[in-house]
């Protein structure tokens, strides 16, 4: 007698017939698509629309009491009552009254318009967040199990695997949240939405989790703890939690700096887009009301709306408003996820079939600088209604655009670095090579195998061709100087911050990452915060603060004289760092060649 119970012959036909297009969705499946699990997730799903129906029904006056008549067209209760449903007096719109038939005047467009906002942010965050959890685990325990390497083994490939993990892996939460769908849709027509609009975002939500998904199994490839589920899943909450909250809770929607860019990973936010389209007035919605749960979160405040008539159509990339079309702007966000998700599957490639391989190529890092570069410029460009100068107020975009840099590089340092071993082998082979340079720069800027320092090194290079023009073009003002100053100090600490992380992994230490970690983290945080203690702040003491990892603070004080001491004393260190790893990968590559000479 088997554990599970065994699923009807029907349903078997079925899923052998999809199992054979992917095995390893049919693997991942056995055991969780049986009979007692889909009937317990039926009965759970149901009982939860029950629940939310119940519960926004709950919020409809009380049609029991008593009712005083009058000669009034209304007819308005012994005792007055309030719903956010009920249509009345514009002086009081949530005081209800019954027409001359004695029914309550109720909004019903707005009653079904929260139900379809509770079963969308449930269904999308229990995705996202449950979804992506479920995953990493399971990658996780199956590499500590062994059986990933017999995976790796297996005629398929790593797309076909890949797939069939996602596809696979949570196909209970999927089941869950597919029998939500008819009451979803249901409800969104009744809100006066379109079918389009509805499907719309409901592949949003599925190139979302195609996203989320990704970065989750690359996240399980790359570290493998089981600790990692748990982080990833917390830190995916939070975003969500906090993006929805920043546009729900501003009033104006939208930051107009780079951080806007954040809004178009989180699909909650095209509630904005769905609220607009269905013609409810503004003031009829609670602050922010998803569903039954909204009032406890708006502290009954009918003053505040959570869907405000300015939204995401005042975003602007390049001074285009590209968000104004509803269909245009959901499209744009599927787009944005689309892209990210094929360049985390090169990596998730690249790793699944040989894990000391780098998590993605140097060509690949030069294509996704160029793409951040632009997408996050295009954000930082936005208008000024922050009461500051425009150059003002550009200068300080292009600061959070340089910290995104810092971000970004730092991360391709890690991503680029190829393993001690493998530097070793580079390094009896770079030895053998000789003096032939245009080899040697092939597999500096190409190579796979050859330290990272240089490919950093061109992609800041990506990076300051692009963003210096914009300091010509766009109205910075007087503030334009100090702008590229700050930026050639940024990038200089940038491309010394890399130059390190790169010497310690070449280190034979069993856990260099984490010293590289901790190596960079003491960097960035302790000068600033030890300079602010012994009293030396910015204006006192500028050429100290160009060592920081936010030297662009100290150009207002700075003279001539002091910024070119701060870069030269940057590349001074850059040179010495560069020269010690050089000397290390030459004694070692001299070290590799005798013992296998010798040993020859």
């Amino acid at each position: 007698m088997t554990q599970y119970m065994k699923p009807t012959n029907k349903l078997i036909d079925y899923v052998n017939r999809f199992g054979g297009w992917n095995p390893q969705f049919l693997r991942e499946i056995k055991g969780k698509l049986t009979i007692k699990n889909v009937i317990v997730i039926t009965t759970i799903a149901i009982f939860s629309q029950l629940f939310i129906v119940i519960a926004n029904l709950a919020k409809l006056p009380d049609a029991s009491q008593e009712i005083s008549h009058n000669s009034s067209e209304l007819i308005y209760s012994a005792i007055p009552q309030y719903s956010r449903y009920c249509i009345g007096k514009a002086s009081d719109s949530l005081l209800c009254h019954q027409d001359m038939h004695n029914n309550w005047v109720i909004n019903w467009q707005l009653f079904w318009f929260d139900i379809f906002v509770t079963l969308s942010v449930i269904g999308t965050v229990l995705l996202l967040v449950l979804g992506t959890y479920l995953l990493i685990n399971n990658a996780i325990a199956e590499q500590k199990q062994g059986t990933l390497n017999l995976i790796r083994l297996s005629p398929q490939s790593a797309e076909s695997i890949l797939v069939g993990k996602i596809l696979g892996v949570p196909i209970l939460l999927y089941l869950f949240v597919a029998l939500g769908l008819p009451l979803q849709i249901i409800s969104g027509l009744q809100a006066n939405l379109s079918l389009s609009l509805v499907i719309a975002f409901d592949l949003a939500v599925m190139a979302s989790c195609a996203f989320f998904y990704s970065v989750g199994l690359l996240v399980s490839f790359v570290a493998n703890k089981s600790v990692v589920s748990w982080g990833v899943a917390i830190a995916i909450a939070f975003f969500l939690g906090l993006t929805t909250i920043l546009n729900l809770d501003h009033y104006q929607s939208n930051t107009q700096t780079l951080l806007d860019w954040l809004l178009l990973f989180n699909p909650l936010n095209l509630i904005i887009y769905i609220g607009q389209t269905t013609g409810i007035p503004y003031h009829h919605f609670d602050y922010p009301d998803f569903g039954f749960f909204g009032s406890y979160l708006s502290g009954y405040d009918y003053d505040k709306n959570y869907i405000e008539p300015i939204a995401l159509s005042n975003l602007l990339f390049y001074g285009k408003a590209l968000w104004t079309k509803v269909g245009f702007g959901i499209g744009l966000m599927i787009a944005n996820h689309c892209l990210w998700s094929y360049w985390i599957w090169q990596g998730l490639k690249r790793r699944f079939y040989n894990p000391e391989n780098t998590a993605i190529s140097k060509q690949q890092s030069y294509w996704i600088t160029g793409y951040c570069v632009a997408v996050a410029l295009g954000f930082s460009l936005q208008g000024t209604e922050n009461g500051q100068g425009t150059g003002e107020w550009l200068f300080f975009n292009i600061i959070l655009v340089q910290l995104l840099l810092l971000i970004l590089f730092l991360g391709f340092t890690f991503a680029l670095s190829p393993q001690h071993q493998t530097l070793q082998d580079w390094a009896r082979y770079r030895h053998q090579m000789g003096n032939k340079r245009s080899v040697l720069w092939r597999e500096l800027i190409l190579g796979e195998k050859s330290p990272s320092t240089f490919a950093i090194a061109i992609n800041i290079l990506i990076a300051t061709l692009y963003i210096i023009p914009s300091l010509i073009i766009f109205p910075f003002d007087d503030m334009a100087i100090s702008a590229f100053w700050g930026l050639i100090l940024t990038m200089g600490m940038v491309l010394f911050y890399s130059a390190i992380v790169q010497w310690i992994l070449f280190s034979k230490s069993n856990h260099k990452e984490i010293i590289a970690s901790g190596v960079i983290i003491s960097l960035i945080v302790l000068p600033p915060l030890l300079l602010s203690l012994k009293g030396l702040y910015v204006g006192e003491a500028p050429l100290t603060w160009m060592f920081t990892f936010v030297p662009y603070a100290a150009i207002e004080y700075a003279t001539p004289c002091t910024i070119a001491l701060g870069i030269l004393g940057q590349w001074l260190a850059i040179t010495l760092v560069s020269l010690q790893m050089t000397r290390q990968l030459r004694q070692a590559g001299r070290s590799e060649s005798y013992r296998i000479l010798k040993n020859g």
